[in-house]
């Protein structure tokens, strides 16, 4: 017989080393724990005792071995060290001397690692724990063995005088050879011993999921790099007024647009830079980042039509994630230095002190910025060429005029010159001639004069020197004298003086002719000038405009060129602060403007993949507590039925129905794993309360988990209040949703005194009036049995009336499964109608594909009809459709412009046809992969030397050849060039063949077509008939209904069973009913018991009251609140069994992430370590395999909770487009790999687990509780019709009791619950954004909460109703909130203390519920047949949104585009086949709608009757 080696002594009081070990504490700490599981009368003095009660030494016992390590790896250190199989856990077999020291219901199991060295082979222990005990694995290895441990270990002095040390064994001087863990044992193991029968299903599953992390972790790191360098950062104190407010003013708010920038008017909120009247603070975080506009440009490359510029889509990617700023250069270095001194590269925590953590990104804005200071230096320098030119052309013309008037003005002042001296000599000729004369007549005046002068002078002059002699007679001496005088008369030279007279003559007229001539020149000159100068002007002007033109061309290029060169685009990113109440002080606003870089914040990413590969590998590897959970997660069909307990139980939540405790019994029992599928408002989080319950009273720990913090809350909340639950809810202090956490450790004290306050508060208030009660109780009794009894009075007509409507509604399924063959026929015709219609279009549009979606033989027949007209060696080798649209789409005078440039005769014509010629003959070597035949490699290298000739060739000619005409596109080169002259006519003669025979297939097609329209519009028809059918037998029921016998009969019914609701709340009988008979037949053993109780509990009460007053009065002091926390949290923690976390959350909590455990010296906790036995994961559906898988390693039993109906996991990155993969390394992540993670993580593992595992471990809730019946019968397509009501009268507490009207139509009625608004606006999308919004929904629901609330306003005596409204996209959400708040929709009249009004997507509504909810689709868009139907198509997401209403629901969309995209194929609910393909869903939601609630307009709605149009 072998031993079986445990070796405990390595781990007695030492922890584990290995990363990830789920067992890092000691055994002698773990066996504490469990010493508080065991019940004190089968406690063990000690572990070694304990263990040899389990595994006792020197018995044969059989022993179950199993190993969940699939990595089946040997692990060695290092060459010739022992070598580890880790991760094998022994099971011994549960005898009864084993259940003296051991829980109920419990077995043990030792997990450790195989040690193999020289000497020994082991299997030492590192973790100890209980199992249920009817958890196995049909794969264990069973041997029979003697167990022999070591506990401890002794020190000896060897032969060579050395200190060893050695196990001490149970049994003395054992064989360690005769070990149960030989080689070939353990190579049985490695290669046998798996818990699933195929294990390369999870070796699969792990490498997938491998690649997938790898995926994320390389991602991250690139996405990590992502950073842009700022070229300003800085704070803006801006304001905000809504557009309404902005309409109304816009002329004084237009000149305080925040930085002129006309796109801040655009939204719901204006942003103002200036706080203008009603302007609210909306402070933001500016950052610029500044590109040059040519290189940004240039960079620019075509995608999808669309020319973008990669670092600007890179930015706008960057400023949608989690982002902050930063000082400090991310690629720089650190300020720290490593153990060597060498710096080391900058560290994120670096990046992030040095920062400021961003809010959400509110707009970006991008515009040009003008080098305007080079733009002046360029117009400063114009200026001056302008006026230094003109100068230049000024004084060129200056010095021609000049010139040209010098040399004038000296050519006529010689002709003047000429006429001068020819005058002259002309009077000097007439008075020469004339002088004789003159002087004979002597007539002139002046020269008279003269004469008469020198006479009186000659006169004076003689008589005063001729003196009279004495004697001389007087007469003589006169006459003397005047002889003298006569005689000197007689010598004056008259003709002298005529001479004289002359010259002075000629003299004066020189000098007026001189003059004159002087003055005629001046004249001459100033004539000459001026003409001169207009002469020149016009050249002048000329050569001004020349030089200004090419100046201003000059000018023009220049700047354009700077323009060009030297513009800046700025992206403007704008970002809200990043604290959410809006608050910054001056440090953060100067480490704001400081700041230099952009950064992508990694944190949470790295974190949660951090997680999901740890947990993915201690999966893998068998860190693991439950080592069979590979076999209920992998081979659930493996699994053996199990006996449910069906023992008393005592229910703490006493409102359960049969359902919902099989669900818990089911669960409470489970070998290892259940399955709960709970559709909308089956009280799920009512099933799991009871559960937590029902296993803490097992002794169980249990940990509750999801991917919300909310649906934990929501269980947590529902807990039974008993002292023997301690919960915990483990949230970080710095976690946003850590105040709102009641379940604190720091609470643990006030809430486990406030569980027995309450319940003895609650006990006293029942004693102290129990005599007043049991009276209250029977007068409201014999109430409801009068009630009752009239009721029954009635029934007769009642019956009859239900009877005739069983009738009518038997008649009506009858007609609807009619009309459900009708129309399975008819999407059979309306596909083959499809096909058709494609077929058509496709022969009308040239494309002679025969793809799957068209008449494949039918094209195929023209294929063949077309290509006999079409010769090989004529044509270009091209598909024939897109030859046969060449040809159709070439027009005449294009192929008269193209033969006329065409030249036979040019040189580059014919190497231009060889050249093709070569080319069509390289294209023969190659195979369809295009890859050289090797049989033809040589052929084809030889035409390769002979094309690079041919094509020197070309290069060096110098004729012109065209080479990309549209006949080239038609026909072989050669043959085009050699038949020029009657290409035109074959292309004629062509386009008549192919016409020809496209009118004969259309033909055909069209006389198909019809029939087959014909044979549809029949189906329609009697559809049309079968529902008219319909409606008058729904008629005829309401008329049944409105009768005012049944009204008066139903009204009592609805009071008794409001009577009876009331009467349960009331004296608190939580017990489930279906009828009314059901609820009186408990009241009545209610009755029955006080009765029969009254005398005894009536003397136990005067004795139970005082003391328990005393008791919740002391357990309510704060005081002693106050000092307990001090001395008794500590202890409760230690206590502690139900714990709640995130599916990602971090499973180590220390006092520096969680507050209360250093305040009250808490030691940290790991959840892997606190001892959890159960799991329990809600909205399961939601999480991939990945993330569930966190939590479940935490515990032995793992219970999914979820619907598999509702929101399914959602892979992030599902899409991504072509040019996102660019630049990755396509071996980690292309287009194709990334499909199949999409597959991966967005596979709901919940539904194909359900689908594969015993009825035993599962089970589906089928009543809901939630809604009303009208609002059930909507979502109840998505379950196959199973659901029904939770109990009797339940529609009757859901009723609205709202009527509006509007528009003069009735458009909410009381009795109505479900609508439907059909609305026409078309949806749009931002340009950034691949989400979408419908302005014209967006207002009807805005329009719909403005009347609701004026309603509840108007009638302040009817209930209050909360409300929410869901949209299947974020940015209509986002619009409906601005057009909200813009236009002041007041929500104040519903009830919001509780549920406040939420305006949100359907993911953020999984989980929640309100009385009234409007349901936004979007989806209308301007081109139906070419779009993607999108959110509407994911029945999950529509199921959720349909079944958040309790009492009202409002769906807004487009009924003609819902109902003609909106098919599906829906799976069966419970995975038993019965799918159902092609399902119309929004057909049959419409017709659920008509049927039961009402389907109006946008128009009946809005107050406008045009704002449909105008949106």
């Amino acid at each position: 017989m072998s031993y079986l080696f445990l070796s405990f002594a390595d781990h007695m009081d030492r922890t584990t080393n290995i990363k990830n070990e789920f067992y890092n504490l000691s055994l002698n700490e773990q066996f504490k724990l469990l010493q508080k599981r065991i019940p004190l009368d089968r406690q063990s003095s000690s572990f070694q005792s304990f263990i040899e009660a389990c595994f006792p030494t020197g018995m044969t016992k059989r022993y179950y071995i199993s190993c969940p390590n699939f990595l089946r790896e040997k692990e060695q250190r290092e060459s010739g060290a022992p070598s580890y199989l880790r991760n094998v856990v022994v099971r011994p077999e549960l005898t009864l001397s084993m259940r003296r020291f051991l829980p109920d219901n419990q077995n043990i199991i030792l997990v450790g690692d195989i040690y193999e060295s020289n000497k020994a082979k082991v299997l030492q222990i590192k973790g100890v724990q209980f199992i249920d005990s009817s958890m196995s694995s049909p794969n264990d290895l069973i041997v029979n063995a003697e167990a022999c441990s070591s506990f401890g270990k002794s020190r000896s002095m060897s032969r060579m005088g050395q200190m060893v040390t050695f196990s001490v064994w149970t049994i003395d001087g054992v064989d360690m050879s005769n070990t149960l863990f030989t080689p070939n044992f353990v190579y049985e193991l490695i290669q046998s011993c798996y818990t699933v029968k195929n294990p390369e299903e999870i070796r699969k599953t792990f490498e997938e999921w491998n690649q997938y992390i790898n995926f994320r972790k390389y991602y991250l790191d690139e996405q990590s790099k992502r950073n842009f360098l700022l070229d300003s950062a800085e704070y803006i104190e801006a304001y905000a007024v809504n557009r309404k407010d902005y309409r109304k003013n816009s002329s004084v708010y237009d000149d305080y647009i925040l930085d002129g920038i006309q796109d801040f008017t655009k939204g719901e909120m204006v942003v103002l830079s200036s706080k203008i009247e009603d302007a609210e603070p909306f402070p933001l975080v500016r950052l610029n980042i500044d590109r040059n506009k040519k290189s940004f440009y240039e960079a620019r490359v075509n995608k999808r039509g669309r020319m973008v510029n990669e670092e600007e889509r890179k930015i706008r990617s960057l400023a949608s994630d989690n982002v902050f700023i930063t000082a400090k250069d991310p690629e720089g270095n650190s300020e720290y230095r490593d153990r060597n001194g060498n710096l080391q590269r900058i560290q994120f925590s670096e990046l992030l002190n040095a920062g400021y953590a961003l809010g959400d990104r509110f707009r970006i804005v991008s515009f040009d910025i003008q080098p305007e200071k080079h733009l002046e230096q360029l117009e400063y320098k114009y200026e001056s060429d302008i006026d230094r030119s003109y100068k230049a052309i000024d004084a060129k013309y200056e010095k021609v005029i000049k010139d040209e008037l010098s040399k004038a003005v000296a050519t006529y002042q010689k002709e003047v010159d000429e006429e001068v001296k020819r005058q002259l000599a002309e009077r000097k000729k007439q008075l020469d001639e004339a002088l004789a004369r003159d002087v004979e007549q002597n007539a002139d005046s002046i020269i008279l004069s003269k004469i008469a002068k020198q006479k009186a002078d000659i006169k004076a002059k003689l008589t005063k020197e001729t003196k009279k002699a004495k004697d001389e007679e007087e007469k003589a001496y006169k006459e003397r004298l005047n002889a003298l005088i006569e005689e000197a008369y007689s010598e004056i030279d008259v003709k002298t003086l005529y001479i004289e007279r002359n010259i002075k003559m000629l003299s004066d007229y020189e000098t007026s002719l001189l003059s004159a001539a002087k003055r005629q020149v001046a004249q001459y000159e100033s004539q000459k000038n001026t003409e001169l100068r207009n002469k020149y002007r016009d050249d002048v002007r000329s050569e001004k405009v020349s030089i200004k033109e090419q100046l201003d061309t000059q000018l023009k290029v220049d700047k354009e060129k700077v323009i060009e060169e030297e513009t800046i685009i700025r992206f403007s990113l704008y970002f809200r602060l990043g604290d959410a109440n809006n608050v910054i002080n001056d440090k953060q606003i100067k480490v704001i403007k400081a700041c230099k870089y952009i950064v992508y914040d990694n944190r949470a990413e790295k974190a949660k993949i951090s997680r999901q590969e740890t947990a993915l590998n201690n999966f893998y590897s068998g860190f693991v507590k439950n080592p069979y959970l590979s076999t209920y997660l992998f081979n659930p069909e493996s699994l053996s039925s199990v006996q449910t307990e069906f023992s008393d139980w005592t229910w703490y939540l006493e409102s359960l129905n049969e359902k919902q405790k099989e669900a818990v019994r089911k669960a409470v029992s489970s070998n290892g794993i259940f399955l709960l599928q709970g559709p909308p408002g089956t009280g799920k989080t009512q099933v799991i309360a009871e559960t937590v319950a029902q296993m803490v009273k097992k002794g169980k720990k249990v940990l509750i988990s999801s991917e919300t913090h909310k649906a934990i809350d929501n269980v947590f909340e529902r807990l039974p209040k008993i002292a023997e639950i301690v919960p915990i809810r483990l949230i970080s202090s710095n976690n946003n949703k850590k105040g709102d956490n009641e379940f604190d450790p720091k609470f643990l004290v006030d809430n486990f005194y406030g569980n027995i306050s309450t319940n003895m508060k609650k006990a006293v208030d029942r004693y102290r009036n129990f005599r007043r009660n049991k009276e209250e109780f029977s007068e409201t009794y014999d109430k409801l049995k009068l009630l009752k009894s009239k009721t029954e009075k009635s029934q007769k007509v009642l019956d009859e009336a239900n009877k005739e409507i069983a009738g009518l509604e038997s008649k009506a399924k009858e007609l609807n499964s009619q009309i459900s063959t009708l129309a399975d026929s008819r999407d059979d015709i309306r596909i083959e109608l499809d096909v058709l219609r494609r077929t058509k279009r496709h022969i009308e549009n040239d494309n002679l594909r025969p793809d799957e979606d068209v008449s494949t033989q039918l094209i195929i027949r023209l294929r063949d009809d077309l290509d006999s007209l079409f010769d090989k060696n004529t044509f270009v080798d091209i598909d024939l459709g897109l030859l046969v649209k060449n040809i159709n789409q070439i027009k005449m005078d294009e192929i008269e412009r193209e033969l006329a440039i065409v030249n036979p005769e040019s040189n580059k014509t014919i190497l231009e046809v060889k050249r093709r010629e070569i080319k069509s003959k390289m294209d023969a070597c190659k195979d369809e992969y295009d890859d050289v035949i090797p049989e033809k490699q040589d052929e084809y290298d030889a035409l390769r030397k002979e094309l690079i000739s041919i094509k020197k060739q070309i290069d060096a000619t110098t004729d012109s050849a065209p080479t990309d005409l549209k006949l080239g596109t038609i026909f072989n080169y050669a043959y085009l060039v050699a038949n020029v002259d009657s290409i035109k006519r074959t292309i004629e003669s062509l386009k008549e063949h192919i016409i020809e025979r496209k009118v004969q297939y259309i033909e055909e097609v069209n006389g198909t077509l019809n029939a087959v329209e014909t044979k549809f519009n029949k189906v329609e028809e009697k559809i049309a008939v079968l529902k008219k059918q319909i409606k008058g037998i729904n008629d005829s029921i309401i008329e049944i209904q409105e009768r005012d016998d049944v009204q008066d009969i139903q009204e009592n019914k609805g009071k008794l069973e409001t009577e009876i609701n009331k009467f349960f709340k009331d004296f608190e009988i939580a017990e489930p009913y279906k009828d009314i008979d059901e609820a009186l037949t408990i009241i009545k053993r209610r009755w029955d018991e006080l009765e029969n109780d009254f005398v005894r509990k009536e003397q136990e009460n005067k004795e139970k009251i005082p003391m328990y007053e005393k008791i919740s009065n002391y357990l309510s002091m704060e005081d002693v609140i106050e000092a307990d926390r001090k001395e008794y949290t500590k202890d409760l923690f230690d206590n502690a069994n139900v714990f709640g976390i995130t599916c990602t959350s971090n499973d180590r909590f220390s006092g520096r992430n969680v507050d209360a455990l250093s305040e009250y010296n808490i030691d940290d906790v790991d959840i892997k370590s606190v001892g959890i036995d159960v799991v329990i994961i809600d909205e399961v559906s939601k999480s991939s395999f990945i993330d569930l898988l966190i939590p479940i390693l935490y515990g032995k039993t793992v219970i999914l909770v979820g619907d598999h109906r509702q929101l399914p996991p959602m892979y992030e990155f599902s899409k991504l487009r072509d040019d996102d993969f660019e630049g990755l390394d396509e071996n980690i992540i292309n287009k194709d790999i990334n499909k199949k993670f999409t597959a991966l993580y967005e596979e709901c593992f919940f539904k194909t687990l359900f689908e594969r595992i015993p009825e035993s471990y599962k089970t589906m809730l089928v009543q809901q509780y939630r809604c009303h019946e009208h609002i059930m019968n909507v979502f109840n397509h998505f379950y196959q019709g199973e659901l029904k009501l939770g109990f009797a009268g339940q529609n009757n507490t859901k009723k609205h009791n709202v009527k509006l009207i509007s528009n003069g139509r009735s458009i909410i009625e009381p009795d109505k619950h479900i609508y439907f608004v059909d609305c026409k606006k078309n949806e749009t999308h931002e340009q950034d954004s691949t989400s979408m919004y419908n302005t014209g929904e967006a207002k009807v629901v805005a329009e719909l909460i403005r009347k609701l609330n004026d309603y509840f306003k108007r009638n302040p005596d009817r209930e209050k109703l909360s409300i929410g409204v869901i949209c299947t996209y974020g940015d209509q959400a986002r619009r409906i909130k601005e057009i909200l708040k813009s236009e002041k929709v007041k929500t104040d009249a519903f009830k919001t203390d509780v549920e406040k009004m939420i305006v949100s997507t359907v993911d953020d509504f999984q989980g929640d519920e309100r009385d009234i909810i409007i349901l936004s689709t979007v989806r209308n868009p301007e081109n139906p047949a070419k779009s993607n139907p999108g959110f509407i198509l994911a029945y999950q997401r529509i199921n959720v949104a349909l079944s958040r209403a309790r009492r009202m629901l409002v769906m807004v969309g487009n009924r003609r585009y819902l109902e003609s995209k909106g098919v599906i194929d829906l799976p069966d609910v419970n995975g038993r086949g019965n799918d159902r393909r092609n399902f119309r869903v929004y057909e049959e939601i419409l017709y659920t709608i008509e049927q039961y609630g009402k389907v109006i307009d946008d128009i009946d709605v809005l107050e406008d009757k045009e704002a449909r149009i105008n949106g």
